[in-house]
């Protein structure tokens, strides 16, 4: 287990099928979440320490989707029911979640991340000719 902050907790993710397993279980994914939190704010240029804390509702969004898309890869082939032909309810979740996750991550920008509104309403440009005399 890391060391990062907390992000998110148990009650963030909100999948019934993710609240179905033990209370350890889900910690451990939920930490893992929280350090991917950290990893996902560097590859934007960021450094954790800059991740605003409460975390605004788009990263809880993809850390939820990632804590669900990773308890599903890791539960594929342990679950006896089947959507169809054969096909692991896991394997579905893993999908859907997975698509989910990288629609939430083209959402968090370092902004989000941060929590700083930069205010582009104030920026000017000038197209004038300048005359040199």
């Amino acid at each position: 287990m890391g060391t990062s902050a907390t992000y998110i907790t148990s009650g963030d993710v909100t999948n019934v099928h993710f609240n179905q397993f033990p209370t350890t279980t889900k910690d451990a994914y939920i930490q893992e979440a929280n350090d991917y939190c950290e990893d996902f704010a560097m590859t934007l240029g960021l450094d954790p320490s800059d991740i605003v804390s409460p975390v605004q509702i788009m990263v809880k969004r993809m850390l939820s989707c990632y804590c669900v898309m990773r308890i599903a890869e890791d539960s594929i082939g342990t679950n006896s029911a089947t959507l169809a032909e054969g096909e692991d309810m896991y394997v579905e979740m893993r999908k859907e979640y997975r698509e989910l996750l990288k629609e939430y991550q083209s959402k968090v920008t370092p902004e989000v991340m941060t929590g700083v509104n930069y205010d582009r309403s104030q920026r000017s440009i000038s197209t004038g000719r300048y005359f040199r005399g």
